[in-house]
């Protein structure tokens, strides 16, 4: 908390890769003048498979791109908390 506000900042989840919103979405959050994660999720069907498993990305394909991104996501949420 700063000031008596709570901390914010953009998360870009979803993202559609090698479209022309995907390249810009970063630059037009910015705009708000809050920060923007680095870090952020694409659009993958692992997600809806795992979620259809009742599971998380991190449970049903650890390993795979869409635990990478959350892992990252977290990481990044913790040192922005913190830091």
């Amino acid at each position: 908390v700063t000031e008596g506000h709570p901390k914010t900042a953009f998360v870009v989840s979803r993202l559609i890769k090698n479209t022309q919103v995907g390249r810009e979405i970063r630059e037009i959050l910015e705009e708000y003048e809050l920060p923007v994660f680095t870090h952020g999720t694409s659009q993958r069907v692992a997600y809806v498979t795992s979620a259809s498993l009742g599971q998380s990305v991190l449970d049903s394909e650890p390993k795979g791109e869409a635990a990478q991104e959350v892992q990252s996501i977290t990481q990044e949420l913790q040192e922005f908390y913190h830091g």
